[in-house]
This record gives C-alpha cells, structure tokens and sequence, in this order.
C-alpha cells in the first residue's frame, strides 16, 4: 500500500557453498547489494523515487521505505556464490502498489421515488486509486444483468491515480417493488488473488408510488360502485318514474 514500507525477500539454499553477493535489480536496474566478504557489507545505488533502509535490510531481504506508485515494477534478485564455482541463480517477482479510494463509492442520478414505467439512471463512482477499483451493481441485493450495466474506461489524473464509474439503467417493473422499495447497491472492490483488498459498498432507497395499473383497476372498481350505487340507491324512485312514463303515453294517446 502507498506510503507503507516494504520488505521484499529473496531465500535459498546454497547446499555449503559460501556466499559470494546476493544483487537486487528493479526494472533491469541495479539498487542494493549484500556483500559478506567486504569491508562495506551493504550498498544502495540510488534509482529514482526508491528509498533503501540499509539498516533493515541484510543477505535475505531488502526493506524499501514509503513506497509510491514508482515502486511498482519488476524486481529480480541475483545470488553468486564464492569460489572456485561462482555459480549464480535470479529470482523474479512483480510488485504492485496499491492505492485506496479515500471515500466509499457515490451514486448519483438516482431519485426517491419510483412508478412502474419509469426510467432508473444512475451513475456509481469511484474516486482516484490505483488500479482503477471494479463495480458492480445489485438491485434489491441480486447482481444486475450485464445489459443493464454501462462501464466506461477509467479516468486517469495527473498523478497516475484512477477514478472508474459504472451506469446502471432499467425501467421500472412491478417485480422490482419489494415492501414498497426499490434498493440499489453499488460495491466498489480492488481485488487480489485470493480475496480483496479492498470493498466498500453505497446503497440507496427508492419509495415506489401506486403502480399506474393498480391505479387504473382502483378507480375503475370506484366507478362501478358509485354507478351501483345510482342505481339501486332509490327503488321506490324507480317504480314512480316508470309510472309517470306510463301515465303520459295514456294522456298523449287520448
């Protein structure tokens, strides 16, 4: 991790043989030696943004102070043994330095409410780490389908830090309403071989409004009650109406 000292190693066994030198290299280049038989044991030959500690440092390891991003690259570490073989072996290794965003990630775009039909658009980000962190997106806490996920190329700044953001868009159905709500998460990871080594999530909630169709049935359902109503609300209405219908068709027939 950026700013953290660390300790690179190199083992092994030389089945008797005496120790000649063990060489430490990064990118080809030579930056601390281990010399047994000399006066001056150990040397660091200064390389650009790297900081040897000498006195941690010794035949098996080699401590590196604050690390920053220049530290990341290709170390080999070389052993020689005395004479008369003076036979050698190398040792390779890639290192990389990690960067942590300073803030979880950010969601933005996103309303708080919801109707069935509508259109869901939100961005998630997160800020500046090295490498760019990966996103993922969850509805209701299942993973989004890849066709509702938009990636875009990270953003690199000045400093060689990443920002990386991830569009989630979808529209609106009656499944997604869950006791009401709609939750979206967005988990920001770097990962490793084995697990992360870094993961921090954002959540929001969305109310979801009446359903238009629920709407529709509701006040259809309202309708026919009140048309019911009307209806049978008077019989007795009814039967005088009918009866002066009746009355007027006689008087017109006279």
């Amino acid at each position: 991790m950026r700013g953290a000292d660390a300790d690179l190693a190199c083992l092994y066994d030389l089945q008797g043989k005496e120790l000649y030198s063990i060489k430490w290299y990064k990118d080809g280049k030579e930056f601390y030696r281990f010399e047994p038989s000399t006066s001056q044991k150990k040397k660091n030959f200064p390389q650009p943004g790297i900081k040897v500690d000498l006195s941690a440092s010794n035949a098996t390891h080699v401590r590196l102070q604050e690390t920053t991003l220049q530290y990341t690259g290709r170390y080999m570490c070389e052993i020689s043994t005395e004479a008369p073989t003076f036979s050698s072996k190398q040792g390779k290794g890639e290192v990389h330095v990690v960067v942590f965003p300073e803030e979880g990630p950010v969601i933005t775009g996103g309303k708080s409410r919801y109707e069935v039909g509508d259109r869901v658009k939100v961005n998630c980000t997160s800020y500046k780490s090295k490498p760019a962190a990966e996103l993922t997106w969850f509805i209701n806490n299942e993973e989004a389908a890849l066709e509702h996920v938009e990636l875009w190329p990270p953003t690199i700044h000045d400093d060689g830090l990443e920002t990386m953001t991830a569009g989630l868009h979808f529209r609106v159905r009656p499944h997604h309403f869950r006791s009401g709500n709609i939750k979206l998460k967005c988990v920001s990871q770097i990962p490793d071989m084995v697990q992360p080594v870094y993961w921090q999530s954002r959540e929001e909630s969305a109310v979801g409004d009446r359903p238009p169709e629920v709407s529709q049935v509701l006040d259809s359902t309202a309708d026919n009650r009140k048309s019911k109503t009307s209806d049978n609300g008077c019989p007795l209405c009814h039967e005088i109406a009918n009866w002066l219908i009746l009355a007027v068709s006689v008087i017109l027939a006279r």
